[in-house]
């Protein structure tokens, strides 16, 4: 009684309906189930219970004893008189002769014994270690199914991680190339002064070079003549104009360090940036191809992004369109394998 379930309502009719129909094979199953899957659970006993003869089509009997009308005492009192004391269909003398196979009867055998023989001890233990043992590999089998599963479904969360940030990681390598390229072309620059100063540094020394041919005679410099006087201040402004130049130089030449180390630093984030790019769109491509292995693999029944956050409705006709997608879950083979197991 651990599974019971009791359908109350205040409408009878629409309880009894459910009652009547649920056991009824024509009303609750696809007919490649009981027809081609021959699934019966105790059918005749719940044949007999609707009240339905034995000799009925098909699809007008019952194919498991599941439901019963038990609202009032004669519905109760019917219910038991098939269930347990009717003499041919009833499973009381069948669950008599499933225990007590040797005991003396009077009488033959109630139609159930004779329509589904219940097998002896040995019989039934060496079913029963088979279905344990079959119901253990099908439980290995779920369980490894579970955990592909679940590593497909990390791989897809992964996946939309990785499809989230690669944007950005696209973004971050296109500001760096532009800014390598603008640290290159200051680098450029920067060589460029340099060069510039290392001209003027020598077309100054030259200049400075001519003024020293060009000096006054050693009379005037002795008597400090106008012409002396012209000529040592040409000089020392000459001097004075080549240290602004070599000045000039010596910072021109710390600027090209300093653009040289910056286009270095830029290089280096450019090249972390087209790694961190490459690395996910190649971990993107990766778990692309183990999401469509695992998808082929389970037949498209993979749920893709959105799935689980469909409305109740609409996640519900998305499992029938999956299940009807995999025969071997939904078809008649599946479903007898799992009365196999679960009975």
């Amino acid at each position: 009684m651990d599974f019971a379930i009791v359908v109350a309502s205040s409408n009878n009719a629409a309880v009894e309906n459910v009652s009547l129909e649920l056991p009824v094979r024509g009303q609750a199953l696809d007919a490649s189930v009981w027809r081609d899957g021959r699934l019966d659970l105790f059918g005749p006993t719940a044949t007999a219970v609707l009240g339905v003869a034995q000799d009925a089509p098909e699809e007008e009997r019952a194919w498991e004893l599941m439901v019963a009308r038990l609202g009032n005492a004669g519905n109760r009192r019917a219910f038991f008189e098939r269930f347990w004391w009717d003499r041919d269909w009833g499973l009381r003398d069948w669950l008599d002769q499933a225990v007590w196979p040797n005991a003396r009867r009077d009488g033959p055998p109630g139609a159930l014994a004779l329509f589904d023989p219940p097998p002896r001890k040995p019989e039934a233990m060496a079913a029963w270690r088979a279905v344990c043992d079959e119901f253990r590999q099908a439980l290995a089998c779920s369980r490894a199914l579970r955990d592909g599963l679940a590593a497909l479904d990390q791989a897809g969360q992964r996946l939309r991680e990785v499809e989230a940030a690669l944007p950005a990681a696209v973004e971050r390598m296109e500001v760096a190339e532009k800014d390598l390229a603008s640290a290159a072309r200051a680098a450029a620059a920067a060589r460029d002064n340099v060069a510039d100063s290392g001209v003027r540094v020598a077309l100054e020394v030259g200049k400075l070079s001519v003024l020293g041919t060009v000096a006054p005679s050693w009379f005037a410099r002795l008597f400090k003549t106008r012409a002396w006087r012209r000529h040592e201040a040409g000089v020392r402004e000459q001097v004075a104009r080549l240290g602004r130049v070599q000045d000039a130089g010596r910072d021109a030449a710390a600027r090209r360090e300093t653009a040289d180390a910056e286009e270095r630093r830029i290089l280096a984030v450019h090249g972390a940036a087209v790694q961190a790019r490459d690395g996910l769109a190649a971990e993107a491509a990766r778990l692309g191809q183990v999401l469509d292995r695992g998808d082929a693999a389970a037949g498209g029944m993979v749920p893709g992004p959105g799935f689980w956050s469909q409305p109740a409705d609409a996640l519900h006709r998305a499992f029938i369109a999956a299940a009807a997608k995999q025969p071997c879950w939904s078809g008649c083979a599946g479903r007898c394998g799992r009365r196999q197991m679960f009975m």
